[in-house]
């Protein structure tokens, strides 16, 4: 197997995954504050579809749904793509969110070039133009995933992704009889190898079995071709990364040189978190550190069950998401501080799949924060745990103590003399029913006496 000689001098200088994790945070953040107003990235009308699509997938795979991706979506599901490469990302972006996108279905099919005259069949940039390798692997492979069977009717466009590679790449132009040398086009390699990659897998609902015998070795050569001329450029170099990340399972080159593919383009990073301020760029490299980090399994999008209502509006706070959205498994591993204080929330057992959460914060919880024993509990459900923040439900005035003078300040809250504001009601009302009353005022007199406050515990 062969690498780049850049990603071999690079290996003994390779960051940490912890440090991958950061980047990828920034990256997310820039991306969320470069949105425009209107819930699209990038500058062009022309391109804006583009962008769009990559910024919502990259941000879905690393399990960021806040507001800035419910805004892609919503931009997405409200524009019409005008090409057939935008077409299948727009797709490939809307079917993880639950979308019915049957209409961009037929428009596809709609779309592919074929018929007498013509030396390639499958997809072009649009339905007038003759096909081209990259739009039809993305195309061939969009119809995989939606259903295999697909396939067998596009046998045709299939089999010419096969013939019109040259040494394992791939060219974006017409194909022709002679292709340029790699590295040629980067997305076009990188969009077909994964389709064979897919088709491989498939078997014979793929392709036959005389075009399945030969995709081993064209996988072997494009893979060569890849690492042994890695892009100069941040987005080749995220490309390439990704596609070999997504496939670190069972990588087909070693994982040192795919993690100095990485760290070649981490280097890279502005200090404003993107790459060159390009939203196209920064999304392609969020991408790959998704990959690498394996934020984005197959599992990473099933919904955790979380029946507390108070536990799931205080997780989506901590992850920047509506207060009642569904919680994925990704997002759940994404989480890394959680804030449940001032709250009776005891069953964090279910939401246990946190385990890159480092600081758990259950000061004035009485169903927590008191616990014996609690700080042994709370580590055995969550391994990254490095700190956990206390303090006795009842502490008013924040002075981590319970006393007299929290009392006198809810006394005369209760009597109409002086409001609480902000946290200091939050800490007062101490049965969470959104008022102050002589309710609060028993139970803060028990805390005042060091007596279990368990009754307000569900």
């Amino acid at each position: 197997m062969l690498a780049h000689s850049a990603i071999l001098q690079h290996a003994s200088h390779a960051l940490t995954d912890a440090q991958r994790t950061a980047a990828a945070d920034q990256a997310a953040g820039w991306l969320e504050s470069a949105q425009n107003f209107d819930g699209s990235w990038g500058q062009e009308d022309t391109e804006r579809m583009l962008y769009t699509a990559e910024a919502v997938r990259s941000l879905r795979a690393f399990s960021r749904r806040g507001a800035a991706y419910q805004s892609g979506i919503a931009w997405l599901e409200n524009h019409t793509a005008s090409n057939v490469d935008f077409l299948v990302r727009q797709t490939e972006a809307l079917l993880p969110n639950g979308d019915d996108t049957i209409i961009e279905q037929f428009r596809l099919l709609a779309l592919e070039a074929g018929g007498t005259g013509l030396s390639y069949q499958g997809w072009g940039i649009t339905g007038a133009y003759q096909a081209d390798a990259l739009d039809s692997a993305l195309a061939l492979l969009l119809l995989a995933r939606l259903d295999p069977a697909n396939l067998n009717q596009h046998s045709d466009a299939v089999g010419t992704l096969f013939v019109v590679q040259a040494n394992g790449t791939w060219s974006i132009g017409q194909p022709t009889s002679s292709l340029p040398a790699f590295p040629g086009d980067v997305a076009s390699t990188v969009v077909a190898a994964t389709f064979w990659q897919s088709c491989l897998e498939l078997g014979p609902t793929c392709a036959n079995s005389a075009t399945l015998s030969l995709v081993a070795q064209l996988l072997d050569d494009t893979h060569a071709a890849l690492a042994s001329n890695f892009p100069s450029d941040d987005l080749g170099r995220a490309q390439v990364a990704a596609y070999f990340s997504r496939l670190r399972a069972s990588p087909p080159i070693p994982l040192s040189s795919i993690a100095s593919m990485i760290d070649l383009f981490v280097i890279d990073q502005g200090q404003d978190g993107s790459w060159q301020a390009d939203p196209l760029t920064t999304a392609e490299a969020l991408g790959a550190l998704a990959a690498w980090l394996g934020t984005d399994p197959p599992d990473s999008a099933d919904v955790v069950q979380i029946t507390d209502e108070r536990l799931r509006r205080a997780v989506n706070g901590s992850l920047g998401n509506p207060a009642m959205d569904a919680i994925t498994l990704g997002e759940l591993r994404r989480l890394r501080v959680l804030d449940v204080s001032k709250t009776p929330i005891t069953d964090l057992a279910s939401i246990g799949a946190a385990d890159n959460l480092e600081v758990i914060d259950i000061s004035g919880n009485p169903c927590l924060a008191d616990v014996p024993g609690i700080a042994t509990w709370l580590q055995a459900i969550f391994p990254s745990l490095q700190q956990i923040v206390t303090g006795a439900a009842g502490d008013i005035d924040g002075d981590a103590t319970v006393d007299s003078r929290d009392h006198l300040l809810l006394m005369r809250d209760v009597a109409g003399i002086e409001e609480l504001q902000g946290e200091r009601r939050l800490a007062a009302d101490l049965n969470f029913d959104g008022r102050l009353d002589s309710r609060d005022l028993y139970w803060h007199g028990r805390a005042l006496l060091d007596e279990s406050l368990a009754g307000l515990c569900p």
